[in-house]
């Protein structure tokens, strides 16, 4: 999630706070008209409200926030949110997931259309691994498996 903050917005200005279910997102020391009036702070602009909950369940951990852009000018704050899915089984290093697992929320709320802007989604790229290890330097048709360290492969299988 992509936010447009304006000029001289600096991380201590941002006041973030994340649980499963919803992201809270203000600026505080806002002297603008656009301030959060339930705020009992006058000077805190509220851009993502805590109290809606997002489309699906988050990952706490796995989800921050940072600031980009010149201090003089406009800056973006960028929110990565992990979701949180849960597998129905692992089997052999493979999870398995339930055909209602919903890996793409399409947005952040539900019913949110009128609010947002913007939908971007990056298309997914086909890997071409020769390509990318020869990018590296790697000739993966020559490589010298006795040179390998095969101590990570090993670890747990025919143990008994």
């Amino acid at each position: 999630v992509k936010l447009t903050v304006p000029a001289g917005t600096s991380a201590k200005d941002v006041k973030f706070k994340c649980s499963s279910e919803s992201i809270d997102l203000r600026l505080l020391n806002c002297a603008n008209d656009d301030a959060d009036d339930n705020n009992s702070n006058s000077d805190t602009k509220l851009l993502l409200d805590g109290s809606r909950k997002v489309r699906g369940t988050i990952c706490v951990d796995g989800t921050f926030w940072s600031i980009e852009g010149n201090p003089d000018k406009e800056r973006e704050i960028t929110i990565t949110i992990e979701k949180l899915l849960v597998p129905v089984s692992r089997t052999g290093g493979t999870e398995t997931f339930d055909t209602m697992t919903d890996f793409d929320w399409g947005g952040l709320y539900p019913n949110d259309e009128e609010e947002v802007s913007h939908r971007k989604y990056d298309e997914a790229k086909e890997l071409d691994v020769r390509e990318y290890a020869a990018k590296m330097g790697v000739d993966i048709d020559n490589i010298d498996m006795s040179k390998v360290n095969k101590t990570m492969f090993g670890a747990g299988v025919g143990d008994a």
